[in-house]
Parts: C-alpha cells; structure tokens; sequence
C-alpha cells in the first residue's frame, strides 16, 4: 500500500511497472529501479543518466537503478550513524565495523546533513555534471615512497609526521573535523598507530574528465612525479572542496561559522567560500562553485588507501621531475597489475589536466571518459 502511495504520489510511474514491481516484492525480490525520493536517501543521482530503463513517460530521470546502493549497505551505513548520533566512540565503531565502511558511513551522513535538504528535484532528474561520473582522482607520489606504500599503503601525516606540504596535525584535525561535520576525537592523539588516524583522509587531486566552461586546476611540483588515477569505488567514501582545504583552517570566519547554521546554510550565504561536498552528490548546479583558474580542486579519500584502489598510473607529466627508470622497474615488478601510461596535458584556457598517452606497462584501460576533452 505505501509503495502505491508513493508512485501515484509522484505520479511518474507506468501501471505495468507497479505491477511488475509489486509482482518482484511479493517474490521477495527488490524492483529494478528506485523512486526519485529513494535515490535521493541513497545519494544515487549519479547513476541517474546512465540506465534508460528507468526512465519515465515523461522522458525525465524519474527513477534509478537499485543497484546504485544495496539495501544491505545502506543498512549498514544507518546502523553506523545511528551509534555515532548517540555518542558512541568511535574506537567502539572500529571494533564493530571495518574503516572504510565507517568512512563511507561518515560521507554520507555529511551529504545528509549538508547538501541533501538544499537540492532541489531537477539537480536529480536533469543532472549536468557529475562529480562521480565526469571526474577522476588523481593522487601524486614522489617515486622514492612506492616501495613504502607497497608495505603500508598510502598514509598521511597523522600516520607518517611528515608531509609533502604543510606540517600541522592539530591544524589538519580541526580542518578534517570541518570538512567530515564532526568531531573526530575529543582530544587529538599523538599516536601514529592511533585507529582514527586510520580513517583521517589521504589527499588528492580531483581533475574533470569532461569538458566544462573553465578546468579550474594547477599541478604543483612538490606532491610527487608519479600520479595515481584512483577505482571509482572510492569515490563513495571521498569528500571534495574546490581549494586546498587548509585554507579552511586559515581564516575564522570561514573555519567557525554560526553556531545556529550548519556547514551547508554558511557556505550557501557565502559563495566565495562554498567548499565541501561528498562526491557521491552527483550533480553540479547552484550548490557547488568549481573554483577559478589558478586553482585545484582536492579530493580527501577517507579510510585506507592501497595500491588495490588504482586503476592506472601516469609518469613523466608535462613540469614533474622525470620518473627514473629504477622507479619503473620496481612498478612493473612490484604492482604489475597496474597499467602504466606516460603522461600529457590537454590545456584549456591555459590551464593543465593531465592524462594518459601511451601504454608503456601492462594492459590497456576503457579512457572513453577522456575522449570528451
């Protein structure tokens, strides 16, 4: 009865689908496609686009394909954040449920908190760019530290006390409590095998793949020569801001707003410091600015972070510091499962994004998403 409730409500449904679908639930079995107001809870509008069959009469994106987030793993990810919404600590998470299912926990209570009551239903049904399907993570490694996260993964400074950039633990704790909307600790630990440290993010570059107005981004030198295109998968755990996030911890106003209003509502009144969103979000329309050029935009990966979670490396990019060839050998032998491609810059507007070139190691992959450029 609710379920007839909720399709006459919007009205968007053909009769044999409802059929079909009460037909597949009375099976036991889940219907193939979601109702706009189930997508939304599940931040599936990624996916929106990209499956005709859940398409309405009215040639709108009304529906979305179930598979876009299982009931199993939403029932997880509530589960999660409702122990973390009574105060329960999150050491007593980590002994209940693996990190990185914390982590994409915690993205997605940020999207529900955040950025979902501000949405409108045409950010959903009319998609024009797709943070999760028209963009890619880069992330950049000097190539003296592959041998060290063959062994211990990609870490950060939390992890590691040391960084390619700036040295601050107590700084980066309170800007990743801003940019995860929550306290991580109540007092920060100076333990590097500390757990939580574990689920602090690993930074990155987000780059588009499609083509857009203006490609607001910059490569600096000094994060690596050699650069990891990441798994779409960790997108699901991945939080996006459209400057370098320290600069949220530089100015007050921008790192305290109202205490009445949250994170979203502040950043709503503010244009210029409008900066983090969960990549999940899967849209680009009024609610995130990409930022100007001379810029980047910078992916925070939350959770661990492997040489499992790459899809291809790139070496040898236009003003990076040559890749020696005892680097390349030890990626050929080290992680052969991992293509390696030299490495060009498609220029727009003067600005850089890199890309792949030539297969210099192991087997090619899809760049369709690159051909837009």
């Amino acid at each position: 009865m609710k379920l007839m409730e909720r399709n006459l409500r919007f009205g968007l449904v053909p009769l044999l689908f409802f059929l079909a679908s009460t037909q597949l639930l009375a099976q036991g079995m889940a219907p193939a496609c979601l109702t706009l107001e189930e997508g939304k809870v599940r931040a599936c509008s990624r996916l929106v686009e990209a499956d005709s069959e859940c398409r309405s009469f009215s040639e709108t994106y009304a529906f979305i394909p179930a598979s876009c987030r299982g009931d199993e793993e939403l029932s997880g990810i509530e589960a999660i954040n409702q122990r973390i919404a009574a105060g329960e600590s999150m050491d007593s998470i980590f002994e209940q449920y693996p990190i990185n299912q914390v982590a994409t926990a915690l993205v997605h209570r940020f999207y529900l908190r955040n950025l979902l009551p501000f949405t409108s239903d045409a950010d959903w049904v009319s998609p024009n760019f797709s943070y999760f399907r028209d963009g890619k993570i880069q992330i950049a490694l000097r190539e003296g530290l592959i041998s060290s996260v063959l062994e211990r993964g990609f870490l950060n400074q939390h992890q590691t006390s040391t960084t390619n950039g700036s040295r601050d633990p107590h700084g980066r704790n309170r800007t990743e409590n801003i940019l995860i909307d929550r306290a991580l600790e109540q007092s920060y630990s100076s333990n590097r095998d500390a757990i939580i440290h574990k689920l602090r993010p690993k930074y990155a570059y987000w780059v588009p793949t499609k083509k857009i107005s203006s490609a607001p981004h910059v490569y600096s030198r000094q994060y690596g020569n050699v650069f990891f295109a990441l798994k779409d998968r960790v997108k699901r755990r991945s939080t996006l801001t459209n400057i370098d996030s320290l600069w949220i911890n530089q100015d007050n106003t921008y790192t305290q707003p109202p205490a009445a209003a949250n994170l979203y509502q502040y950043f709503r009144s503010n244009p210029e410091r409008r900066a983090v969103t969960p990549m999940t979000s899967g849209f680009h329309s009024s609610n995130f600015t990409l930022v100007s050029k001379g810029s980047y935009s910078e992916a925070q990966i939350w959770g661990t972070l492997d040489f499992s979670d790459v899809e291809y490396a790139m070496i040898n990019c236009p003003n990076q510091d040559r890749v020696s060839t005892d680097a390349i050998n030890v990626m050929r032998e080290k992680i052969p499962q991992i293509p390696i491609y030299s490495c060009t810059a498609v220029v727009s507007d003067g600005v850089y994004i890199y890309q792949p070139k030539d297969l210099l190691h192991g087997t090619p992959q899809n760049l369709d998403e690159l051909s837009e450029r």
